[in-house]
């Protein structure tokens, strides 16, 4: 399954896991599950 993350989830994920839902850390966790994430470009 693909995810896609928006920035909270993302720095969450890193920095205060905890603020995320049990389902989320379980999918994050998850070798199958490919986690995308959008990247902000430099103008």
């Amino acid at each position: 399954m693909n995810y896609l993350l928006d920035t909270h989830a993302l720095l969450w994920s890193f920095f205060e896991p905890e603020r995320l839902s049990a389902k989320a850390r379980e999918i994050l966790l998850n070798d199958a599950c490919e986690i995308y994430y959008s990247r902000r470009s430099q103008i």
